[in-house]
């Protein structure tokens, strides 16, 4: 009696938690579409599509995330990765380095949208000519000003609008099901921009997916730690008067540690380090496409190949 009243509450569980997370799915995909149409309206942004493959200029992507083993690499090593193409996010607007491309998100919580715009208005003309994709659910309600002055670079700069597909951190649908899901979807097409972009529990996943998309035989992850905690590159003390200046302490205030947003398995088996390392195997048996890290100052190493730059 007791082992049928557990088996039946388990199985209920199982349904709210299904329901959650495909309503999640759902309600973003539409949320995102809809405020990409208003934005379009707005700001004249163009959406992301096959055009912007045109813009590549090498085979090998380096994705720019904000762990501390940034302030590992060298001026050599920024040299080659300048060489070939680079995608930051997020708060990488506090980095001296520019990218080729830009993923940017509004982020949800109000009380950061001030220093997020403060960060945007500082690095105006150094990012003018960088093509900017905007995402995320933070754009869902339009919560901040689309008049507001700060944001003239996304007025006037070169902007794109991309559908994401958001797959909730909770899901534990076994990986190879997963992507063959997403395979028959359309969105783990290579070297062709799908309708939508998978974001799998993490932004990092999201740019993954992309460059995947994008055609890229070599994506090289950058300062994607997932190892420490609540810090960022821009905790260094080198950074000690900008955080000051933009009041970045508020970011730290409103951030998730790393452990819970990536590898914490009571969120969900489905780590983001699981979905990189099964992204590995898969994308290298689809297309012979090697995905590796700049540092070892990862949960990912020594899992993942470590990217042989020309110079240390």
């Amino acid at each position: 009696m007791i082992n049928n009243w557990l088996r039946y509450l388990i199985e209920k569980n199982k349904r709210i938690l299904w329901d959650k997370t495909f309503r999640y799915t759902v309600e973003g995909t539409v949320g995102i579409h809809a405020s990409n149409k208003l934005l379009s309206q707005k700001w004249g942004a163009k959406y992301f599509d096959n055009d912007f493959l045109l813009k590549k200029k090498s085979d090998t992507l380096f994705i720019l995330g904000s762990g501390p083993s940034i302030n590992l690499i060298s001026d050599n090593q920024w040299e080659e990765i300048s060489d070939h193409d680079s995608f930051g996010f997020n708060y990488w607007f506090l980095h001296d380095f520019i990218p080729d491309f830009y993923m940017f998100q509004m982020p949800p919580e109000v009380e950061l949208h001030d220093v997020t715009l403060n960060m945007i208005e500082r690095v105006k003309n150094e990012y003018k000519h960088i093509p900017i994709i905007l995402r995320g659910d933070g754009n869902i309600n339009l919560e901040f000003d689309l008049n507001d002055n700060r944001l003239s670079l996304f007025k006037q700069g070169e902007i794109y609008l991309i559908n994401e597909y958001p797959i909730h951190m909770h899901v534990e649908v076994d990986l190879p099901i997963l992507f063959e899901y997403l395979s028959v979807m359309g969105m783990l097409s290579f070297n062709s921009i799908s309708s939508f972009v998978p974001k799998m529990r993490s932004s990092i996943m999201m740019l993954i997916t992309l460059g995947y998309q994008m055609g890229y035989k070599n994506i090289v992850l950058c300062g994607v730690d997932m190892n420490s905690g609540f810090e960022h590159f821009y905790d260094h003390k080198d950074y000690k008067k900008l955080y000051k200046e933009l009041g970045l302490d508020i970011i730290a205030k409103n951030s998730m540690s790393g452990f819970e947003v990536f590898t914490n398995e009571r969120q969900s088996k489905n780590t983001v380090p699981k979905y990189i390392k099964y992204f590995r195997d898969w994308a290298y048996e689809m297309n012979g496409v090697k995905l590796m890290i700049a540092s070892e100052n990862t949960v990912l190493y020594p899992e993942i190949d470590l990217y042989q730059f020309r110079s240390k």
